[in-house]
């Protein structure tokens, strides 16, 4: 009988997660148990085969807007992506 349930692999590899993601959860996890055992890490190995190279995303404030129903100014706009840890690089339309 099959269920057509996916794995957890399946849905990550279907979204595109980053990668690297799993090393800034695991430096995060080294952090907890630092601070909860009040050891020290000697060090990390990380088989890594190739890393990914990052992508970008382009930003339409005015289909945000739509799609919120709210306009965002782009100075509110860069500061919400700064806070969630993404880099802007802000373009001129034409």
């Amino acid at each position: 009988m099959n269920l057509a349930l996916p794995t957890d692999a399946a849905i990550r590899f279907e979204k595109k997660i980053d990668p690297s993601l799993a090393e800034k959860s695991m430096v995060r996890v080294i952090e907890i148990l630092e601070h909860i055992s009040e050891g020290e890490l000697e060090g990390i190995c990380d088989q890594y085969p190739k890393k990914a190279k990052p992508w970008s995303v382009k930003l339409d404030l005015d289909y945000v807007g739509k799609l919120l129903g709210e306009d965002i100014s782009a100075k509110r706009s860069k500061e919400i992506l700064s806070l969630l840890g993404m880099k802007v690089n802000p373009v001129k339309s034409g």
